[in-house]
């Protein structure tokens, strides 16, 4: 047998079900011996990893059923291996990044988070994917807490309220499936006319995956979380939410145009409020809201984009913690020391779309994975992406003994976990780069620079303006507003599928 092969057959049932409950039982066994530390949910992060593997190398795909024709479905192909290895990589870097943090909580969360967002990827009925949903809502909600903030408490709570209330309406659209077809399976929405099933799914997963009007918990929720947090929050836990969506675009064509403009109006709202924003951290949390718009765009080329976008956006979080102010406002004038800059400027390149990084690669992949008025979209993002970003590259550099005034660290971020994304997100742009884009021709090198141009030039245009753009922005982020967005989009749709309808 080839190796190939031999790594095929390793993944039996029995195998596959263990990795799944591994992180569960680890955590049932963390709480009852804390001295067992956080090395075995490291080496779940590295079985995640590893599960990933054979659909990215080989084209292999997984399927499982178990409890019957109603009961767990389970697939890991090449939709599911990109998010798998982004939670395999990015969970284990905010571990590592916790260890030496005071007051930072135990494995026991954390694990409950990898095995729910693992199940995430991997479930293709509609019935398991809300349990998974809400498993790693809850584990959002705890870790999202912070005894020496208590405002965090009225935060997290909002989100843990925003997210039942979308899983509700997701669930009475999972109840309308199987009635209608008998089954919870996600095929079962190939052969259903569309309506109001579809748009209360819809609801529950545009929520969860942080997208347009109902993922407006994200920004405030993200920028108040720790740092370690908020880089597992922005950089995997959102994709929980988007990756279904992926998974549905593919089995009901139909749904596409929906997704599609719900994802381009979330690219543009997240950019438009991020170019206006003050607050480093808020800034990231909407950039985040606008990448998860452009991943949801395309189910070939989705999973190549949230892994980038994920590597990129936890790298920064992480480093987010590593200065005294995140005010925007006065960042040029703060000179912060190569420790910080040099992490601070691969992600975010990465993420605006330099050559060579693996982001560039993703946004590659994904126009050419579009249709051209899709694909003209992300273009025209991709300037507004330079510009957001362009504000974290204007902050002077100082010598790494010399005086630092202005970047005394208050929480320092680990050098194992940023050393760790660093290396992955680098590693990976290469690799890429070789299998996929061996070269960057002239127009597409000219091209990139005429974005990053008109990018710098938006910013630097934006910066006499941005106090009082952002003051003009109305406040859409209260409890009520979030809850009635809700309904505002459902409407929206519904009326979009009767005037797609009258059109047919």
């Amino acid at each position: 047998m080839t190796p190939e092969a031999i790594l095929v057959s390793l993944l039996t049932p029995a195998v596959v079900v263990g990795w799944l409950l591994a992180p569960y039982l680890l955590a049932f066994f963390g709480a009852l011996v804390p001295e067992l530390g956080e090395w075995p949910l490291l080496l779940c992060c590295l079985a995640t990893v590893l599960m990933a593997l054979p659909s990215l190398l080989l084209g292999e795909s997984i399927s499982l059923n178990l409890v019957g024709s109603n009961g767990i479905s389970l697939s890991i192909d090449a939709t599911a291996a990109w998010f798998l290895l982004l939670n395999g990589v990015v969970l284990g870097a905010t571990r590592l990044a916790s260890r030496n943090l005071e007051g930072a909580s135990g494995p026991l969360v954390p694990a409950v988070m990898l095995g729910g967002l693992n199940t995430c990827f991997v479930v293709t009925d509609l019935i398991s994917l809300y349990v998974a949903l809400e498993v790693v809502g809850i584990a959002a909600f705890l870790l999202q807490l912070r005894r020496e903030a208590p405002r965090s408490f009225w935060i997290a709570l909002r989100y843990l309220l925003v997210a039942s209330t979308a899983m509700t309406l997701y669930l009475i659209g999972t109840g309308l499936v199987y009635v209608r077809t008998g089954s919870f399976s996600m095929e079962a929405l190939a052969g259903l006319e569309l309506g109001s099933a579809q748009v209360l799914i819809l609801l529950g997963l545009f929520s969860k995956g942080g997208l347009f009007l109902p993922g407006l918990w994200l920004p405030r929720s993200h920028a108040a979380a720790r740092p370690e947090v908020a880089a597992l929050h922005s950089g995997v836990v959102v994709t929980a939410g988007v990756l279904p969506l992926l998974r549905l675009m593919q089995i009901d064509p139909g749904l596409t145009p929906l997704v599609r403009w719900i994802g381009i109006a979330s690219a543009v709202l997240g950019l438009l409020r991020a170019l206006t924003e003050t607050d480093l951290r808020r800034l990231l949390a909407w950039s985040t809201l606008s990448q998860m718009g452009l991943v949801a765009l395309s189910p070939m080329a989705g999973g190549l984009m949230a892994f980038a976008h994920g590597l990129g956006k936890a790298l920064l979080f992480l480093m987010s913690g590593g200065v005294d102010s995140t005010h925007l406002n006065s960042w040029r004038q703060r000179p912060l020391p190569a420790r910080l800059q040099v992490p601070l400027w691969i992600g975010s390149l990465s993420i605006a779309g330099f050559p060579w990084l693996i982001g560039s690669i993703a946004k590659s992949e994904l126009e050419s994975a579009l249709p051209p008025f899709w694909a003209a979209a992300v273009l025209l993002a991709s300037i507004g992406s330079v510009a957001v970003y362009a504000r974290l590259w204007g902050a002077p550099w100082c010598a790494p003994n010399g005086s630092n005034k202005g970047s005394n660290a208050v929480q320092s971020p680990s050098g194992g976990s940023i050393t760790l994304l660093v290396v992955v997100l680098i590693g990976a742009s290469a690799l890429i780069s070789l299998a996929v884009a061996p070269s960057h021709d002239a127009e597409k090198l000219a091209v990139t620079g005429l974005i990053f141009a008109l990018g710098l030039l938006l910013d630097r245009g934006l910066q006499r303006w941005r106090p009082a753009l952002e003051r003009r922005w109305p406040d859409l982020e209260s409890l009520q507003d979030l809850i009635g967005s809700l309904a505002v989009v459902g409407a929206g749709m519904l009326l979009s599928l009767h005037v797609m309808e009258g059109w047919g």
